[in-house]
């Protein structure tokens, strides 16, 4: 086999999401290990990442991110991407909200689902790089937040400030930052019949 059918191969199994010269995180910015910005593009957005055909040297940043995990126990993690990429319509840029059950065997990651509104979209393309407050619009449409579900508990999470900052050009919002402490603060488990989540 020479090298040119391994290219085709790989050409015709790789998803069209091409990350030639992908970035993941700021170094101040912690993620979990193994957690990297091509991976989750790849599994949770793939080919769909816009109508417009291939895209090309993307990079990407995890804004914000969080764990938890339910009695069960049931672990969930979820992250919002920013990502900007060449597409042949030219550059175009995506915000993302992705989740997994890293215990489930063969794991990937996925665009979150909103099950009681299938109409709204946890993903948004935009022709010029999104500003501070649409990100955190974004935030708000596609239900992010460090509250754990209903039964879960949040065992770990982060605002990726440096990324924020890089990704919007202004700080990642208070409001969040103090929204992750007061739940990381809590150790229990929240209740199935509260309010608001």
């Amino acid at each position: 086999m020479n090298i040119f059918t391994l290219i085709v191969a790989f050409a015709l199994l790789a998803p069209s999401v091409l990350f030639s010269q992908a970035t993941t995180n700021s170094p101040a910015d912690w993620t979990p290990p193994g957690w990297q910005v091509v991976q989750m593009a790849r599994e949770g957005i793939g080919a769909s990442w816009i109508d417009g055909g291939i895209w090309t040297n993307a990079t990407g940043r995890i804004l914000v991110w969080k764990i938890q995990e339910d009695s069960r126990p049931l672990y969930t993690e979820s992250a919002v991407l920013w990502l900007q990429a060449r597409t042949p319509a030219g550059n175009k840029w995506k915000l993302a909200h992705l989740f997994r059950h890293p215990k489930y065997p063969h794991a990937t990651w996925c665009l979150h689902k909103i099950m009681d509104s299938p109409q709204r979209d946890t993903s948004a393309v935009y022709d010029r790089p999104p500003r501070a407050d649409e990100v955190e619009a974004f935030l708000r449409e596609t239900c992010w937040s460090f509250m754990p579900d209903r039964g879960f508990r949040l065992t770990d999470g982060a605002v990726c400030v440096q990324n924020w900052q890089a990704a919007t050009g202004a700080p990642a919002p208070q409001a969040l930052v103090n929204e992750l402490g007061r739940w990381r603060s809590k150790k229990a488990i929240t209740e199935p019949n509260r309010e608001g989540g």
